[in-house]
């Protein structure tokens, strides 16, 4: 059996997928029900509990091997750090009390970051609580900036023919497609080896965001659409006008900082030779225009 948390994410639902279809046993682990239909008629088995919740987890992780853990993060968190910590706790008492001799969890460039950097810190204190654990292996994934975050500057182009940001538009960013990461994910875990304490960078294109916003312009034939740099002030009012928590918009804007300085990019693998297939100008044809299309704002 193998347990994914936060099932119904990109990441999980793919990963679940895949695995499914390969003849393994999945237990998918969420908060809620809703949109995992698809996978219930795969013959995944659910678990819908709180991943902050000790005995939840003992029960969820029951008769599990291997784990892959997705920390779920909410726009409406009002204290993400002691979400994070709760999760952690909670994951390394269920993993101790279960069969679980693998981890895969998905992390983050930056982490060893010491500076500002929201929730990227979160899951530096998560990898600090899993690295207690004495099982054969832990594997932290490590991508880079989702590409899949231009998904959520739909609406600004829509509503004001720009796009939006606090991070530096100069700043080339390492952007990786969440289907990567979980197709990596899924090879390791088929490859069946033994894997140690292991860091596995991801990442499939390097571009800024005024970069990413000029192939998104021409994809969509608005070639004068501007990449707009927004002030701390002005991305955190934003944030929170459309939902946000106040901590979850400072931890976005902490993000931007940490994006904007170069402090999510690469330490053990080549800076200029991507390990990922899919690039940018892929993402967009096949991701951006649909969900664009789609749009009725």
């Amino acid at each position: 059996m193998i347990a994914i948390t936060d099932v119904s994410s990109r990441i999980g639902s793919a990963l679940a997928l895949s695995l499914l279809h390969s003849g393994e046993q999945v237990r998918g682990i969420d908060t809620k029900r809703e949109q995992l239909a698809f996978l219930k008629s795969e013959k995944m088995e659910l678990a819908i509990g709180e991943q902050n919740d000790p005995v939840f987890l003992a029960s969820a992780f029951k008769d599990a091997h291997t784990l892959f853990l997705v920390i779920p993060s909410r726009p409406d968190m009002e204290d993400f750090r002691k979400v994070f910590d709760e999760t952690g706790d909670a994951v390394v008492k269920g993993i101790r009390d279960s069969k679980i001799r693998t981890v895969f969890m998905l992390s983050s460039m930056g982490v060893d970051e010491t500076g500002e950097a929201g929730l990227i810190l979160g899951l530096r204190d998560v990898e600090a609580r899993l690295n207690l654990l004495t099982i054969e292996n832990i594997i932290y994934l490590r991508p880079g900036y989702f590409m899949e975050h231009f998904l959520s500057k739909i609406i600004y182009i829509k509503t004001k023919d720009m796009i939006l940001d606090s991070t530096d538009g100069e700043r080339p960013l390492y952007m990786v497609c969440t289907d990567d990461v979980a197709n990596k994910a899924f090879s390791m875990y088929k490859e069946g080896q033994q894997y140690g304490r292991s860091v596995v960078e991801l990442y499939g294109e390097r571009l800024s965001y005024h970069q990413a916003t000029k192939s998104i312009a021409e994809a969509i034939n608005i070639p004068e659409l501007p990449y707009i740099q927004l002030m701390d002030s002005e991305m955190r009012n934003d944030l929170i006008s459309r939902g946000f928590s106040i901590n979850m918009a400072n931890a976005y804007v902490e993000m931007s900082h940490a994006l904007s300085r170069g402090a999510v990019s690469p330490k053990l693998i080549d800076t200029e030779v991507p390990n990922c297939p899919t690039r940018f100008s892929q993402f967009v044809n096949e991701s951006f225009i649909p969900a664009y299309k789609a749009s009725a704002t």
